[in-house]
């Protein structure tokens, strides 16, 4: 059986996947470790205070980084009861407004994320002592990785029920 023909920019988009999901078992693990430090610094008698700013830097960057995976393979948290009961044309047309408002809202965030970016990136953090800036990047990139999965999106809506092209090459 032959696999169908695949854009370059769905192979982009799947290594894209890809690597945002190890980064994200990363994340995970390295969040873990912080969090056992931590703890296991306050059984010991002392504090470490990086730790818990840590363990919120890499909270905020897994969140963020796990939106773009999400909406690639339709599993964004929505309520669709009323959206499932609308006639095929309907449900398609409602499709496609949630996809141009989404798009909108990602280039409202890149902006003002961007923004937000340069305007704290000289203040430090208190514990790490990192640029502001980069707790507040994760909104930019987020944006941005949204916006490369929009075709997902949008074959889901088109069929939905089938598999879209980035699903068929992972």
């Amino acid at each position: 059986m032959t696999r169908p023909a695949i854009s370059n920019f769905a192979r982009a988009r799947a290594i894209m996947i890809r690597l945002q999901k190890h980064l994200l078992i990363l994340i995970a693990i390295a969040m873990t470790l912080v969090v056992l430090y931590q703890i296991a610094a306050r059984i010991g008698g002392f504090s470490v205070r990086w730790t818990e700013e840590f363990a919120r830097f890499l909270s905020i960057w897994a969140t963020f980084l796990a939106v773009p995976i999400l909406i690639s393979f339709g599993r964004l948290i929505n309520i669709d009861f009323f959206h499932l009961a609308m006639p095929p044309r309907l449900h398609r047309i409602v499709s496609y407004l949630q996809i141009a408002v989404s798009v909108a809202a990602f280039l409202t965030l890149f902006w003002v994320g961007l923004g937000q970016v340069q305007a704290t990136w000289r203040q430090s953090s208190p514990g790490l002592l990192w640029p502001m800036g980069l707790f507040t990047l994760p909104i930019v990139i987020c944006s941005v990785l949204s916006l490369v999965v929009v075709p997902d999106w949008i074959a889901s809506a088109r069929h939905p029920g089938n598999e879209s092209d980035m699903e068929k090459y992972l």
